[in-house]
């Protein structure tokens, strides 16, 4: 969602502008049809795992969403919740 949510600014960025998105590579209506089914799936995989496992999972994506869509704009907040998403990543395996 993250690549989707930037692009007006990566069009206009020196170098991100050539990121698939940016450059019209790949069509954005893509990109939504792909991260819709890739949440599905997640959380259709999720659903197969121990209770706090499929927890842990719907937490890590719902806090993953809100950082795309907002804290990535907040300077502390950013640098805290990357933290711990690559913590959780690294706990997880």
């Amino acid at each position: 969602y993250n690549d989707l949510g930037d692009v007006a600014d990566d069009r206009r960025h020196r170098y991100k502008c050539r990121r698939p998105f940016a450059s019209g590579l790949i069509p954005m209506s893509h990109g939504v049809v792909a991260a819709v089914l890739v949440a599905v799936l997640a959380l259709a995989l999720a659903a197969l795992l121990p209770l706090w496992s499929g927890l842990l999972v719907i937490a890590y994506a719902a806090s993953s969403v809100l950082y795309s869509l907002a804290l990535k704009r907040v300077a502390v907040l950013d640098v805290i919740l990357l933290g711990a998403l690559f913590t959780v990543r690294i706990a997880v395996g």
